[in-house]
């Protein structure tokens, strides 16, 4: 939950990203949750999603997997 809900504030649940300042628009574009509403925000307009967008959300997925696969071996 620690992580959880600073993330759904950068992703622009709680207000919308347009609305914030420059900077925590900033930041949000390199949270996987920021990323990934902006990539589905321009799919959605029938742009093609932003490499940056893309590129932020594979850093995590090979960050996340390689911590998964040296913490979480089975016995």
């Amino acid at each position: 939950m620690l992580l959880y809900f600073p993330l759904l504030f950068f992703a622009g649940v709680y207000i919308p990203l347009p609305v914030m300042p420059q900077g925590i628009q900033t930041i949000s574009s390199y949270t996987p949750a920021g990323a990934a509403v902006q990539a589905l925000s321009d799919s959605w307009a029938g742009t093609v999603p932003e490499m940056s967008s893309l590129f932020v959300m594979a850093v995590y997925v090979v960050v996340a997997g390689l911590l998964a696969v040296r913490l979480f071996r089975w016995d």
